[in-house]
């Protein structure tokens, strides 16, 4: 009875350690900029390669504006030009670690079921269990990469530094939907390019 209970505890915690996302981000090459200009204007230039709804301007405007930077549609007037490529933004489907873990279980309780006779029912059923809870929590990674261009410029509009950059932004998940996912990925991205300048 007790090894029925420990299974069922077992079960339970890889369940809940499934709904929880986790978001990684990594950028190729640190983009640094001298932060001493007297207008602090950024003029913002955004292509998006996907054919996702990506509405990475608004996050990264909010972002910049609550910096005290101010944004221009006159490339002529700026201290700053960002140009961001969004070159992937979908989904992988990998297999649950939690499935591998309840198989990994499952096994144990197999070959105990070979020294007691009621332990092999058991892994019988739990073997069942594991496999439906396991192939419904396949997760999904989506990503969002983005190539990056900052141009800085001089008072009289000489080009004065080009840093280049990728950004790789990526989250694991089971139960959320694709609009949510990349709105979140969105607001990474757009914390990430505010905190260059």
């Amino acid at each position: 009875m007790r090894i029925y209970i420990v299974c069922i505890l077992v079960l339970l915690f890889y369940t809940g350690c499934a709904n929880k996302i986790y978001t990684q981000t990594d950028i190729d090459t640190e983009i640094t900029i001298e932060k001493i200009k007297a207008k602090n204007i950024i003029y913002l230039d955004i292509q998006n390669s996907t054919n996702e709804n990506i509405e990475l301007r608004k996050y990264i405007e909010k972002e910049l504006l609550e910096k005290d930077y101010a944004l221009s549609n006159e490339l002529y007037e700026v201290d700053y030009h960002i140009f961001i490529d969004i070159v992937y933004a979908d989904k992988i489907t990998q297999k649950s670690s939690t499935k591998k873990v309840l198989s990994n279980v499952n096994i144990g309780l197999g070959i105990g079921g070979t020294l007691n006779r009621g332990l092999g029912i058991g892994a019988t059923i739990g073997s069942s269990i594991g496999k439906i809870i396991g192939d419904s929590m396949d997760t999904k990674m989506y990503q969002i990469v983005c190539d990056i261009t900052v141009d800085e410029y001089s008072k009289n509009q000489e080009l004065v530094k080009e840093s280049h950059s990728q950004i790789v932004v990526e989250t694991t998940t089971e139960n959320r939907n694709k609009y949510s996912i990349i709105r979140n990925l969105s607001k990474e991205i757009s914390k990430i390019i505010a905190n260059i300048f």
